[in-house]
Parts: C-alpha cells; structure tokens; sequence
C-alpha cells in the first residue's frame, strides 16, 4: 500500500480527495434543486440520516480528521483545513445568489449563515459520533431550521 501512496498520510490526503469530492458533488445537486431554505434543511436531514446510520455512526472523515498526532505534517492540516471550509465556500456561494433575489433579509450576512449550518452538519456527527440519536439530532434539525432568517427581520 505504502509503494502506491508512499506514506500514511499521502494516503490520508488521497482518500480525503476521494471522498470530499463526492460529497461536494452531492452538495452541490442537493443546493441546485429548490429555494434556499428547503435545500439546506435537505442537508441537515441528509446529514442525520448518513451519520446514524448503523454501518457508519457519527463518524465524518472531514470534521473528525485524525491530526493530532506529532507526525501529522502541518501542510496536511492545512488540506484539512481547506477541505473543510470547501462546504461552507459553496453554501456561501449558493447563499449569496438566494440574497439577491430577496430570498433572504437585506441585512443578512450570507457568510455568517453558511458558517452556522456548517456547524450544524460538524454538530450533528459529533453528537452522533457520542451516541445523539437520530430522532434527537432530527429534533435540532427542527430548532436549526426555526432559526432561519424571515425576510422581516433576522
């Protein structure tokens, strides 16, 4: 394995690569589909569904990242890092588009709204990830979605 990737954490980055890709796809298809406020409750019961789910509890290879370790090369923790902000990059981009069309209030910041689902997807595999039940996290889905901005006020 090692003569293919060359070292643990060069395939960590492959896999990383590999999986973000998929997920950056299914975000992107989920967000193009409806208004903005449907999509993004898409995601977090989407997000519910896969980090329950028997065979895959709680566990999200970009929030929970194995980069403690000394060892750990501080150009990977950047591609993390990085990785991790691709999610939120696209719902802003998404985001900002839904505010020019009066989708949302005039004085909303499109980059504080992505930041707060994005929390909200990390949140819920971490509590999944320590025993949250689905019907629990579909609860907070529930609460995260009351909040969202009426164009009145925010």
């Amino acid at each position: 394995m090692f003569a293919t990737f060359g070292n643990k954490e060069a395939l960590f980055v492959k896999a990383m690569d590999r999986f973000t890709g998929g997920v950056t796809s299914h975000l992107d298809a989920t967000l193009a589909e409806g208004i903005a406020r449907d999509s993004i409750e898409q995601i977090l019961l989407e997000s519910v569904s896969m980090f329950t789910a028997a065979e895959r509890p709680g566990l999200c290879f970009v929030t929970q990242a194995p980069l403690t370790a000394p060892d750990v090369s501080e150009a990977t923790k950047q591609f993390v890092a990085r990785k991790r902000g691709v999610v939120e990059l696209d719902l802003r981009k998404w985001l900002d588009p839904a505010f020019q069309e009066g989708e949302l209030p005039v004085d909303l910041s499109t980059a504080s709204l992505a930041r707060f689902y994005v929390v909200m997807i990390q949140g819920i595999a971490l509590q999944a990830h320590h025993g949250g039940t689905r019907d629990e996290l579909l609860a907070v889905v529930d609460v995260a979605m009351a909040k969202w901005p009426s164009k009145v006020s925010l």
